[in-house]
């Protein structure tokens, strides 16, 4: 027991005798904690002063494609065509001509808000093909459909913000598991 106390003693001095000490001898405190340093390398062209964006919001609804077997019955039909939120799903606005993505995600309402710069736009699946981390081996038009897009959106002068809400169709999804499109 009293080994111990030495040893929690002896560690105790350690530290108070390397902590930084001010010019009359006390302690120095700080309120920095530890951190990890992530470093971001951009380019000017990566950046985008914020007076230069508009700003988007509104809610994204969707419609859907029956992807089952049988034939559906018409109420199953009427109700994949009833527009629905298209509710916590990651999004990509991709730029026309730079091919720059501004992802987003949309709440559980089908609400969204991106800051775009002025330029023309495609709305596409926020999901990207990854081959290092999935495997799409059960559809080869799964690649295909992640550059599928939805919508267009072009951004004009004057910069500000704007409400624009959008309805998308989203078809049978080749990158599902659960769904095995009939031949």
């Amino acid at each position: 027991m009293k080994k111990g106390l030495v040893i929690i003693g002896a560690m105790i001095m350690g530290l108070t005798a390397c902590s930084p000490r001010t010019s009359s001898g006390g302690m120095e405190t700080t309120n920095q904690a530890d951190s990890l340093t992530v470093e971001e390398t951009t380019t000017d062209s990566d950046v985008t002063p914020k007076d230069s964006l508009s700003v988007f919001y509104g809610t994204i609804l969707n419609t859907q494609s029956y992807c089952g077997g049988a034939r559906p019955p018409e109420e199953l039909l009427a109700e994949l065509a009833t527009p629905k939120p298209y509710g916590n799903r990651s999004l990509v606005f991709v730029h026309t001509s730079s091919h720059k993505e501004y992802g987003f995600m949309t709440d559980e309402h089908g609400h969204y808000e991106v800051e775009l710069p002025l330029g023309k736009y495609e709305l596409r699946p926020g999901k990207r093909f990854n081959t290092e981390e999935e495997s799409y081996n059960y559809d080869p038009n799964c690649k295909t459909w992640l550059t599928h897009v939805f919508t267009t959106l072009e951004v004009l002068p004057p910069l500000s913000d704007h409400t624009k809400d959008f309805t998308i169709h989203i078809p049978c999804d080749p990158c599902d598991p659960n769904i095995r499109l009939r031949p």
